[in-house]
């Protein structure tokens, strides 16, 4: 993969968590021995491993862990945990490694907003100096170890990567200069480009109701409302990427009076209502901005 990535592009990748799956491997490690996987597993074995599992008490670990009504008649979900051939879990060091190894750098995990540290805690302040300035000083891949190390809740290790010398030092566009978003194009990302999320844009557009990004991806925890005439301005991306100025232009259409003055819309003013929203959202992980 990293020998045909173009020299801008963005790869995502994952493994399962040997952490949070520790127990599922255990169970595929079972079956294996009884020889449930020795070949494709089949309806049959599914059936043995739900025969087996009615059997246990009720107090045994991988009965309690592993075991959920939903596979009493989800033959896949019974596939995809107890009995997935050449399941391997892994931990973030190993797979930063194996990032190096294949001259790739980390540009962040995908579900970021689930991977900070210091939320973990009550109060970040109120730890003891040694163990906060223990933390602070730690690089980022440390510091996502030690996520996993103390709450591994995440299935998936799934992280974006690229070439070291494309993403390096890339400047947040929060600290972009107005010279810099002269020439910036804005993007939305693939998950957001379907028919599904054009077709409840478009209704919430017309009806003047608040679009919430959310419904249709989940990158944070937070609503993620936008209003029906910053989202009207949006909707080309659904096309293609757009330069910010066309959706300035685009703005002023739509909004060409100031509603409590009545005076025309000013250029400056369109611009810095939508370069403040697509910082908002680029910084969710909801939208992509280039500097050309």
């Amino acid at each position: 993969m990293r020998s045909v990535l173009k020299p801008k592009g963005i790869l995502r990748t994952n493994f399962h968590s040997a952490l949070q799956r520790a127990v599922y491997l255990r169970s595929q490690s079972f079956f294996r021995q009884l020889g449930l996987m020795a070949e494709a597993p089949t309806e049959d074995d599914v059936e043995l491993v739900r025969d087996m599992m009615r059997s246990l008490k009720d107090g045994v670990r991988i009965k309690q862990e592993t075991w959920q009504p939903a596979f009493e008649m989800d033959s896949e979900r019974v596939l995809a945990n107890h009995l997935l051939k050449g399941d391997k879990g892994w931990e973030l060091p190993e797979f930063f490694d194996s990032l190096r190894a294949s001259d790739l750098d980390f540009v962040g995990m995908v579900n970021w907003w689930q991977w900070d540290l210091t939320a973990l805690f009550k109060d970040i302040d109120e730890l003891p100096i040694e163990i906060a300035m223990g933390i602070a000083e730690k690089s980022i891949e440390e510091q996502l170890h030690l996520f996993e190390l103390l709450h591994p809740v995440q299935r998936l290790l799934d992280l974006y990567c690229g070439a070291p010398m494309e993403i390096a030092d890339r400047e947040p566009v929060s600290d972009w200069t107005d010279d810099q978003w002269q020439t910036a194009v804005i993007h939305f990302p693939a998950q957001l480009r379907t028919a599904a999320v054009r077709e409840d844009l478009n209704d919430r557009i017309s009806t003047m109701r608040a679009f919430y990004v959310k419904d249709h991806l989940g990158l944070t925890d937070d609503p993620v409302a936008i209003d029906s005439v910053l989202a009207a301005c949006l909707l080309p991306l659904m096309d293609k990427p757009q330069p910010l100025s066309a959706l300035v232009d685009r703005w002023i259409l739509l909004y060409p009076f100031n509603p409590v003055t009545l005076k025309p819309t000013q250029t400056e003013t369109a611009f810095e209502m939508l370069r403040d929203l697509i910082v908002r959202l680029e910084g969710w992980g909801y939208l992509m901005v280039t500097d050309s």
